[in-house]
């Protein structure tokens, strides 16, 4: 028996939950990222959703949701915070935020802002690390 009832069935809980979001004043677009966009998903994969709010937007949310036995995990964040997240993560060698909007599938994109960071990330994705100092190499052992 599947956990899910149909192989299609995800993408009416995405449809059902980017309705709430894409008329909302503020929300310029989304973008699909994880397995479920990369098409590795299995029966348990949620559904990641990056919702790009416009830069006047002074809030954040973060939140999972259920639609029809699907979990939707999403990160809503104003356009000009998700360069910083990447610059952080990069900070940190990972490059997973950048390559969710540099190969996530665009779910709508109303005034250009999800194109921008996804040029952006792509940038971003093929710069090279730093190279660890000594002290770092060690801990890592």
């Amino acid at each position: 028996m599947s956990v899910h009832p149909q192989p299609e069935a995800w993408e009416h809980a995405l449809s059902a939950f980017v309705r709430e979001w894409r008329d909302r004043p503020g929300v310029d677009g989304a973008i699909l990222g994880g397995s479920r966009a990369w098409g590795t998903a299995d029966e348990f994969s949620d559904v990641d959703v990056w919702i790009v709010m416009a830069n006047r937007v002074r809030w954040r949310e973060r939140g999972l949701r259920r639609i029809g036995g699907y979990t939707i995990e999403y990160f809503a964040n104003p356009a000009r915070m998700y360069p910083k997240y990447f610059a952080q993560a990069f900070g940190e060698n990972v490059r997973s935020n950048a390559r969710v909007f540099a190969y996530g599938r665009v779910l709508w994109d109303r005034r250009g802002a999800v194109a921008r960071l996804q040029r952006w990330a792509g940038r971003a994705r093929r710069r090279s690390f730093a190279r660890p100092n000594r002290l770092t190499v060690e801990t890592l052992d």
